[in-house]
């Protein structure tokens, strides 16, 4: 039965019945203006479908990127706190973790919302720098800035995606099939 199409139906529901419809009048003699006309708008559709599935794809990888370096980042914030631990342990005096960790945790920097924990994170890396380039401990601060820039970058990799999604050519009108 023969039922019109709503611009409520997926594009994938649109490209499968145009398919049909130009193989089916394919088939008919006399019918190939039929196909000839809804042609270009089929193309076109296929066109925009795949631009617009590359798209979503691209943000979800973008997505997927920030979720791992989040992880690496927390990882990282572990490890330096754990180090501070240590350094205390095996160093008596002044404890360093006081300094580098005021609140005497790292949850208060891991729990942080991904876009704001780079710019958190960046502060632990200042604070560990504080200690002097002769510290052993000094080098930490380097690893989590390298890591704080990937996220960084992840982020503005997320954003850019989310435009481009957003972003749409003007709409060209298709020849009329009446």
């Amino acid at each position: 039965m023969a039922t019109m199409l709503r611009n409520e139906q997926s594009s994938e529901t649109h490209l499968n019945v145009v398919r049909r419809h130009i193989r089916l009048c394919g088939l008919q003699k006399g019918h190939d203006s039929l196909v000839a006309a809804i042609q270009p708008a089929y193309d076109d559709l296929i066109e925009r479908h795949k631009s617009t599935t590359l798209k979503a794809q691209q943000r979800e990888d973008a997505l997927d990127s920030i979720i791992l370096l989040d992880s690496d980042l927390d990882n990282a914030v572990r490890t330096a706190f754990e180090k501070c631990k240590q350094y205390d342990r095996e160093n008596q005096g002044q404890p360093v973790i006081n300094n580098i960790f005021p609140e005497g945790k790292f949850s208060a920097i891991t729990s942080v919302s991904r876009n704001k924990e780079p710019d958190v994170v960046e502060k632990l890396a200042l604070r560990i720098e504080s200690l002097g380039n002769e510290h052993p401990l000094y080098g930490l601060a380097a690893e989590l800035k390298q890591k704080v820039e990937a996220s960084r970058q992840a982020i503005a990799n997320l954003y850019l995606s989310i435009t481009n999604t957003r972003k749409r050519k003007p709409k060209k009108r298709s020849p009329s099939l009446r």
